[in-house]
């Protein structure tokens, strides 16, 4: 019995070695399967990941030749802006010397000045038209670059005409308001390419920035060299200097990629009847939305805020009137001096405008500048009455240069308003034709501006060595720009309409395209208010009038 146990366990322990080993070597087979798995799907994700890697550079690589191909395709719409809108800007230089040489050369009176100012800039009232041409009836089978040469090519025959034939006032004057419709012209060719080619917001921001910097170096650049210029080439020679300018736009206008327009969409565009239809629908739409209660308060208000009256050109005969007269003496190259730095001065005050005020009330900013507006409007008096010597023991080139500062940097800060409310009243559909429309009765406000400050100059008997009656006339004008506010609740009416997500970014929208290019290139590209300025501009509204 022992026995038999005993060989039992010796059986059993034999039994359990041999299965311990078997068990070892099936784990042993099992971790080596294991690990041949675990490769393979390490190798499999290697090469998924390469595989992703590859298609994720190669996406790059594409991304990178589309925006260079952009780039590429741009480049001939960022020569087209930099020249339209620097040409804009550059204008100073003939600005400055038409004034002088109706001041000086034809012995025009302030009076006149000023009414012929408004002529100069009539233009500027139908660029809708323009663009309605433009849009509809292509010459040569372009509907762009066309219109663009021609418009080039006519600005400078009008410069050249102007620098050989301009001792007659009539052809003077007709050349003036020619070489005005030729930019206007051109610029709303410029604003239409934009438009068609600002794919996404980085290209229409990138173009805006292009024809906002543009325009400012050419207006400071100008304007610094403007008085020198005048003083060593005279009138005349400043304007046989800004001919080529319009003529680089014609040439430019040649690289713009535009593909012409078939025979049968010529002959379709080109057709009497199916115009007609397409100008009396818009014409229907635009009536329409103009007699509404909501848009016909807000443009009323935006003409009545335009439309009182300026004494710039008196003031300009004044500051460059002989101290014999009664005048400041100021020289030509001070003014062109003191116009660029009004230029800079309204840059920064679109900046502090965008940095500070653009959640602001717009009813808030338009009547606090133009409460403001009637205080600074009436600082010339100082300079007519000599208080700046008298008092402060300031000289007037002094006080007359921080004066214009102020009301360059007041009239940003007030004018960024009325657009923002012009575009805030536009419904949809139409809003860049009635948005055109609503800065084309802008401008209007200010021909009647200038027209009414012509009446009011001769009303004073203001003239090139009689500033008797010119603290009135410039108290008057100033006041004027407190009659506004007596609708401003038609501004706050449009408010509580648009109040909502879209008011702010119709605010925002307005502020950022002014503080990096300004976008609503349909206002006449200077600035004009009722506070007078020594290079004959105001500075509290946007007016193309130096």
């Amino acid at each position: 019995m022992i026995l038999l146990c005993f060989v039992f366990l010796q059986v059993s322990r034999t039994n359990s070695f041999a299965f311990s080993r078997n068990s070892r070597v099936l784990r042993l087979k099992d971790l080596s399967r294991i690990e041949v798995h675990l490769q393979r799907f390490v190798v499999l994700e290697a090469k998924e990941s390469a595989i992703e890697d590859e298609e994720i550079l190669l996406i790059n690589q594409e991304e990178k030749e589309e925006t260079k191909s952009d780039l590429n395709m741009e480049k001939d719409l960022v020569i087209v802006v930099f020249l339209v809108y620097f040409l804009q800007g550059a204008l100073s230089l003939a600005r400055l010397a038409t004034n002088y040489y109706l001041k000086d050369d034809l012995q025009v009176s302030a009076a006149e000045v000023a009414a012929l100012q408004g002529l100069f800039v009539a233009p500027w009232t139908v660029k809708p038209i323009f663009g309605f041409l433009s849009d509809t009836i292509p010459l040569w089978g372009y509907r762009r670059k066309s219109y663009l040469a021609i418009s080039g090519v006519v600005g400078c025959l009008s410069f050249v005409a102007m620098s050989m034939w301009s001792s007659s006032q009539t052809i003077f004057v007709f050349t003036n308001i020619v070489s005005a419709a030729a930019v206007a012209f051109a610029d709303v060719v410029a604003d239409s390419v934009v438009v068609e080619r600002s794919r996404n917001d980085d290209t229409a921001a990138f173009l805006q920035s292009v024809s906002w910097g543009s325009r400012y170096v050419g207006s400071i650049g100008a304007s610094l060299l403007s008085g020198a210029a005048l003083r060593n080439f005279g009138a005349k020679g400043c304007w046989l200097a800004t001919a080529p300018l319009p003529l680089l736009v014609a040439v430019a206008a040649f690289a713009i990629r535009e593909e012409p327009l078939s025979s049968v969409e010529t002959k379709k565009t080109e057709n009497a009847s199916s115009l007609r239809a397409e100008a009396q629908g818009q014409l229907s739409k635009l009536w329409s939305a103009l007699t509404s209660d909501q848009v016909l308060r807000p443009a009323v208000f935006i003409f009545l805020w335009q439309a009182t009256p300026t004494c710039a050109s008196a003031f300009f005969y004044f500051s460059t009137g002989a101290t014999a007269d009664g005048g400041l003496g100021f020289d030509p190259e001070f003014v062109g001096r003191a116009s660029a730095l009004g230029n800079v001065a309204g840059f920064l005050g679109i900046a502090s405008y965008n940095a500070f005020f653009s959640k602001t009330r717009l009813s808030t900013i338009i009547g606090t500048t133009s409460a403001l507006s009637a205080i600074v409007g009436c600082l010339p008096l100082v300079l007519i009455y000599h208080w700046n010597r008298d008092y402060l023991g300031l000289p007037d080139k002094f006080f007359a240069i921080g004066d214009g500062v102020v009301q360059s940097a007041l009239g940003e800060v007030g004018f960024i308003p009325v657009l923002v409310l012009a575009s805030k009243v536009c419904p949809p559909g139409i809003e860049g034709s009635l948005f055109a429309a609503l800065m084309s009765i802008f401008n209007l406000g200010g021909i009647v501006s200038q027209e009414l400050g012509a009446l009011l100059t001769s009303f004073f008997g203001v003239t090139s060595n009689d500033f008797t009656n010119l603290a009135p006339l410039i108290t008057l004008c100033s006041l004027s720009s407190l009659l506004p506010i007596l609708v401003l609740d038609w501004v706050k009416r449009a408010e509580i309409v648009g109040t909502g997500d879209d008011d702010d970014s119709a605010v925002k929208a307005v502020a950022h395209n002014l503080s990096t290019e300004n976008d609503h290139n349909d206002i006449i590209p200077k600035q004009e208010s009722l506070a007078p300025s020594i290079n004959g501009t105001s500075t509290r509204r946007r007016n193309k009038v130096e």
